[in-house]
């Protein structure tokens, strides 16, 4: 079972971070990223509400199915996994102190509204129909809620320190991933107790690059496959292969976007609404967030 669980806003660069993890020779994690199963929360794809998480919890999966997934990790010296989706989840905090009461957790956050419109165009690919942004903010459209909650740090980072004392948690923010990704890797390899290599200067700290899908119906079809079902029962070679598999089908159904810059005057109209989460952001960091307030 987990010793530390990694988390974090979508969008934020938890993969970079569970990158690093996976390549540090002690530390066991299993083959699929997003196992999600510390929520019971119901996604939109699956019949949930218009601003539900888009897909579903695992917890109905049970223990077993879930302990399941570290079988290939026995001999490292910590386990852990990553699941973006446990920090904005309700009922995320209460189930993993329940099973795991001294489990390490790691939060990766980024400028909220930077963050909830990189959310917006990821979703893009996946949701059609779904809305130009400005329209989407003015409309106060459904999935806008969605996007709103997931970038209210305070009150998710709350509900964790509700039940978790404030030293098993580590906090590393997106722009110190970018500024000095040898640091923020220091910072992690001492919180979970393992050694630091010398030498981490090849370390980079990329967010994933906004793309379109070539056909947004084979997107949906590759990455809402149950993989986390046969990822803890194949043999763990069967199931690398598997999943770089679908890695290049995603890839090659996928092109660069161009870039496309938030609209000051909808950065401003975020930040006023956020503003009072990103204060309490502040009060739990013990620290000023400027960066996130500048419009």
């Amino acid at each position: 079972m987990p010793d530390f669980i990694l988390g974090g806003a979508m969008k934020a660069g938890t993969t970079t971070v569970w990158s690093w993890l996976a390549r540090h020779p002690d530390i066991g994690m299993p083959v699929a990223k997003e196992p999600r199963f510390f929520t019971g929360e119901r996604g939109l794809l699956d019949g949930g509400a218009p601003d539900a998480p888009l897909r579903s919890g695992r917890y109905g999966e049970g223990l077993p199915w879930y302990e399941s997934l570290f079988q290939a990790c026995a001999g490292k010296s910590v386990i852990g996994e990553a699941s973006s989706r446990y920090l904005h989840a309700a009922d995320a905090a209460g189930l993993i102190r329940a099973t795991l009461p001294q489990v390490r957790l790691i939060f990766v956050l980024r400028d909220p509204a930077e963050r909830l419109y990189a959310h917006y165009r990821h979703e893009q690919r996946t949701l059609p129909g779904l809305p130009q942004f400005p329209k989407l903010v003015r409309d106060r459209h459904p999935r806008f809620a969605r996007y709103l909650a997931d970038s209210s740090y305070g009150t998710q980072l709350g509900r964790f320190l509700s039940v978790f004392d404030r030293d098993r948690m580590l906090l590393l923010l997106t722009e110190e991933l970018e500024a000095d990704p040898a640091a923020a890797a220091r910072r992690l390899f001492t919180f979970l107790g393992v050694d630091v290599p010398g030498d981490l200067s090849g370390l980079t700290a990329r967010l994933n690059p906004a793309s379109v899908s070539r056909s947004r119906a084979l997107n949906r079809w590759l990455t809402s496959r149950p993989r986390g079902h046969w990822a803890g029962r194949l043999p763990r070679p069967v199931a690398e292969l598997a999943s770089r598999i679908r890695r290049k089908l995603v890839a090659a159904n996928t092109v660069p976007e161009a870039p496309q810059p938030l609209d000051p005057a909808l950065r401003r109209e975020l930040v006023d609404l956020l503003g009072p989460e990103i204060a309490l952001t502040e009060r739990l960091l013990g620290r000023a967030l400027p960066r996130w307030r500048a419009v």
